[in-house]
């Protein structure tokens, strides 16, 4: 239905014969997951979403496991959660961000604890339901990934640098850095602040003595 769903917002192959679309509605607030016959172009409806401000765009979803079962990201008991075929299989109270990938050794995503947007961590959803975190310690933790083995940079307020890690089936090997060291040190304070726990950077001149400075703000929105 073009008119009430004018907006493609991704593509991809199940197959060589079939495709994933994902449709919206102009105003933004639902989400319709296509199965498309490329030959016939016809379209078989596999997900519907709805949210009375906005449905979210999550990166990496849709996807599909190898045996042929949908799995998205949506918000679902006030978390952000990945379902397959309708089914959450991340508990409430952890965000998902992205779906990194989908393959026979489970899925990976993106994501942090509901109330923490300041860290972000690798976790696998494993075939039998199992959820393993991949990640550890403070900081953003990134990864890409396939076939079971996992490459993960690590960036952290304690480092001048980002680290990386390869995780496999034998354990995981860190990859050495030779990226130069930065010549500025900052060093922001995170705050969390507001009922709701709003993560805020705040960064202070060095030396600062703790009087009045004008203020320069980067919300988003």
């Amino acid at each position: 239905d073009r008119a009430a769903l004018p907006y493609l917002a991704d593509v991809r192959w199940l197959d060589t014969d079939r495709l994933l679309l994902t449709v919206q509605s102009r105003d933004q607030r639902r989400l319709v997951v296509l199965e498309a016959d490329s030959a016939t172009g016809r379209t078989t409806e596999r997900f519907v979403d709805h949210d009375d401000a906005w449905v979210e765009l999550v990166p990496g979803s849709p996807c599909a496991t190898p045996d042929g079962r949908l799995v998205v990201a949506a918000n679902r008991d006030g978390t952000r959660r990945v379902l397959v075929d309708g089914t959450p299989v991340t508990p409430p109270g952890l965000q998902v961000r992205s779906i990194v990938s989908c393959d026979a050794t489970g899925i990976v995503v993106h994501a942090n604890p509901v109330d923490d947007a300041t860290v972000l961590h690798v976790w696998r959803v494993a075939p039998d339901g199992t959820l393993e975190q991949v990640t550890e310690g403070a900081g953003v933790h990134s990864a890409t990934g396939v076939g079971g083995t996992v490459a993960v940079r690590t960036a952290s307020l304690d480092a001048d640098r980002a680290g990386f890690t390869v995780h496999h089936r034998d354990g995981r090997s860190a990859i050495t850095s030779h990226a130069q060291s930065p010549l500025v040190s900052p060093r922001p304070v995170i705050r969390h602040l507001g009922e709701r726990r709003l993560a805020t950077a705040v960064l202070l001149p060095d030396g600062h003595d703790g009087s009045p400075l004008p203020v320069l703000l980067d919300p988003y929105g």
